[in-house]
């Protein structure tokens, strides 16, 4: 009986591994169409409250909730979120073929077998990079809003962002 409750564990964590693996590298390269559309947003007051806090989950709970964000990402559209983890950056090219700067907060789960890198997008468009950022693989809190691109659900960004202390 035990067995057969771990095999079933063991292909239900494979699948999602799997499932939310695919819906990482297709943010990986659709993100890049948020870039000019986030640009041309308003800058609202900094969010009241939070609507999805990470940091106060446990990792399995952190790996469930992403899951879900990226596999119902509409329903997220516009909330506040808080998540902590690790700061990674990356350059890559706009439309234009510019350069764009992308930030990405690699939020981890239990066994750090499926972290999950969101992309975000800060408030401040003055901040200078590297001088006012973290450094690279430091831990990060993040705090801002949900942006779901409505003609591709895959594609999230956390929007509107600041560094929380």
């Amino acid at each position: 009986m035990k067995t057969s409750s771990l095999f079933r564990f063991a292909v239900f964590t494979f699948l999602m591994f799997g499932i939310v693996s695919l819906f990482t590298v297709r943010m990986a390269f659709s993100a890049e169409a948020v870039s000019t559309q986030v640009a041309a947003q308003k800058k609202p007051a900094k969010p009241a409250k939070v609507d999805v806090d990470l940091t106060k989950l446990s990792a399995t709970m952190v790996y469930a909730e992403v899951f879900n964000i990226l596999s119902n990402g509409y329903k997220y559209d516009g909330k506040t979120v808080r998540m902590r983890g690790v700061f990674s950056t990356s350059e890559a090219e706009d439309d234009d073929g510019q350069p764009v700067r992308k930030f990405r907060c690699i939020v981890r789960d239990a066994t750090a077998c499926c972290a999950q890198g969101i992309e975000f997008a800060m408030r401040d468009k003055q901040l200078a990079w590297p001088a006012d950022f973290p450094k690279t693989n430091s831990t990060v809190t993040v705090v801002g809003r949900f942006y779901c691109d409505m003609h591709d659900a895959s594609v999230i960004t956390v929007v509107d962002s600041v560094f929380e202390p």
